[in-house]
This record gives structure tokens, sequence and C-alpha cells, in this order.
């Protein structure tokens, strides 16, 4: 008889009772213990950006998250839900197959896209970052000329020490400009060899995680360019000024600091949402 339970009786319904009870609370018990081991093994194992990453990323409105085959044309109005992890989508090999073997090989590359320095010889991440495949292995990242014009002329720009980790997706510096700070996005794995400058057009040397390095996820110079004509049109809705067109050019080129045509704009929120940083 167990406490405070006077009409328990040793028979056979008590003991299937009690032995699916504690069978249920014993499952319970491992799936908890489970999920708290793969969590903490999660956070030693320098996840913590990675869970960031995905949490942020469904905070984006759909236009910040246009699968790359939209932007390209080749599936017009897909919006990722892959948190721009291209490896990971199902869906990648089919529409890249079907891609290849539709594009007009014969199409031009405009590597100047109204009025931005776009480079052919350069892949680009959704959060204005670009790496450089260099013939060593190894990869130079730097600002595109997108989110230069956002931060402006003279920004702080806080680099990572040499050995550094960086993870996809990830934190890999912040800038700061005014009174704005921004995080952004690594656009790939691997560690700091060499720290650069915006007088050298780059900013960081990487040893890529795996050779060679992972770049599924990066646009190249001609879907770079359809990708800006999508972040200039997400720019101008940020902004909500249907003559903010004319104000963010100058004769048809971008001007250098979009910040001072729009003094009133409360630039923090639209920096944070055109760097991917919400």
């Amino acid at each position: 008889m167990f406490p405070f339970v006077y009409d328990f009786r040793w028979d056979t319904t008590s003991l299937v009772f009690l032995g699916t009870f504690f069978s249920v609370v014993a499952v319970v018990a491992l799936m908890v213990t489970a999920a708290s081991l793969r969590s903490l093994k999660n956070l030693r194992g320098r996840k913590i950006e990675a869970i960031r990453w995905h949490d942020m990323f469904e905070d984006l409105p759909a236009p910040a998250r246009a699968c790359r085959f939209s932007i390209s044309g080749s599936a017009r109005g897909r919006v990722c839900h892959n948190s721009f992890e291209c490896g990971g989508c199902q869906m990648f090999p089919h529409l890249r197959a079907w891609e290849q073997h539709h594009r007009d090989q014969h199409e031009e590359v405009d590597i100047r896209s109204l009025g931005f320095n776009l480079h052919d010889d350069r892949l680009y991440h959704r959060g204005h970052t670009w790496v450089r495949q260099e013939e060593d292995g190894t990869c130079l990242i730097g600002l595109d000329d997108f989110a230069k014009r956002l931060l402006g002329p003279t920004p702080s720009i806080h680099l990572p020490p040499v050995g550094s980790t960086l993870e996809l997706h990830g934190v890999a510096f912040t800038v700061q400009s005014g009174i704005s700070t921004v995080r952004v996005i690594s656009p790939m794995e691997g560690e700091v060899i060499e720290i650069g400058s915006s007088e050298q057009d780059w900013l960081m040397r990487v040893r890529p995680a795996e050779e060679p390095a992972d770049t599924k996820h990066l646009l190249d110079g001609r879907d770079a360019r359809r990708w800006i004509e999508f972040e200039m049109e997400r720019l101008h809705q940020l902004i909500e000024n249907p003559g903010v067109g004319a104000t963010l050019a100058d004769g048809g080129t971008p001007v250098e600091d979009f910040s001072e045509m729009r003094p009133g704009t409360d630039w923090d929120g639209v920096l944070g949402m055109m760097m991917l940083d919400v």
C-alpha cells in the first residue's frame, strides 16, 4: 500500500498501470536528457551563431528571403525556407540543373548594375559581402559596393583577430556608421589568417573549413546583377518614399552615401534589414 493511497492493492491491474506509468516517465526523462545533451553539444560545438541565424532568418520579411532561383528568374516568387543554406536544400540540384540547361549561353554579364561595381571574379553573399577565391586556396572577403554606400564613406570596421574561426552566417565582423552598429554576416566557414583594410578593398583572408570551399549559397556576377535590382527595390520600400529612386541616384549613378539623401530616415533600422542583422 502506498502512503495516502489507501485503496491500492498489489494486483495485476495495478501492476500493469504502474508499469505503463513508469515506462512513460522513463521515456519522457530520456527525451529531455537527450535534448539537453544535444543543446549542450551544439553550444560547445560553436553552433551558437548558427542557432541565432536560423532564428533571425525567420524574422526576415519575404522579399529579404527570396530564393536565389527566384532572383535569377528560374523559379519566380519562390521564397527560401532553408536559411540561404543551399547545400542542404533538396530542390537546389533540380533547380540548378534546370537553370543551367535553359540559361542562354550567349547572355552577356553586365558587371556594372545600376551604377554599382560588381566583379565577375567574385561571389556575393546576401548579407552584402563578397568572396574571391585565390589560387592558393584561400579566400578574400570584403564589403560589396552596395554596403559601402549604405554605411557611408568613413565607417569604423572592427575585424576579428588572426586565428579566429568564422561560421557560415555567423558574425564575421562589426561596422559602426554614425550611431549605428551592424553585425556583418560571414559568407563562409574558415579560419582568419590575415587582416586587410578598406584601402586594399578586402578585409580578411580566410582559409576555408573545407577544400574546395562550399560556395553553393553565393551569387555569381550574373545573378548578383539581378540581385542588386531586388535590393534597390527593397531599399525603396524600407524608406517608403515614392520618389526615393531619384534621390538615391545622381544621373543614374548611386550616391556615395545613401543616408545623406534621406537624413530623416531611421537608418539604424534600414541598415539592419539590408545587412540581414535583425
